[in-house]
């Protein structure tokens, strides 16, 4: 009577060491899990990452702004200055008009002298 019943419970016993063991390999064999401070961490880290990059994009687009700015600045001053050498090269060749006529003139008048 007590046999049967033994018998059972050995059966149950064994399965129960059987699954006892299949767990302990099961929780060798699976990794680690990642601890919360690690994650916290890396989250931390891509919030700086991300705010750092927001940061330098703003600089960037400022940077380029600036860059049209003065681009703008620099075509007008090129503009200017071929504006004033013109003006120049136009003067130079009135007064070098002028003095040869007035060359002439006093050359005349020597010559008038002379005579």
């Amino acid at each position: 009577m007590f046999k049967p019943f033994l018998h059972q419970l050995t059966k149950v016993t064994d399965l129960t060491i059987l699954f006892a063991t299949i767990f302990v390999f099961l929780a060798y064999i699976t990794p680690e899990g990642i601890s919360e401070s690690t994650i916290n961490s890396v989250r931390s880290n891509s919030q700086t990452i991300a705010s750092s990059l927001a940061i330098a994009e703003t600089q960037s687009a400022n940077a380029n702004a600036k860059t049209q700015r003065l681009n703008l600045i620099s075509n007008d001053l090129r503009s200017s200055i071929i504006e004033l050498e013109m003006e120049v090269d136009k003067i130079i060749q009135e007064i070098d008009a002028t003095d040869q006529t007035r060359i002439d003139q006093l050359n005349a008048e020597i010559n008038q002298l002379n005579t």
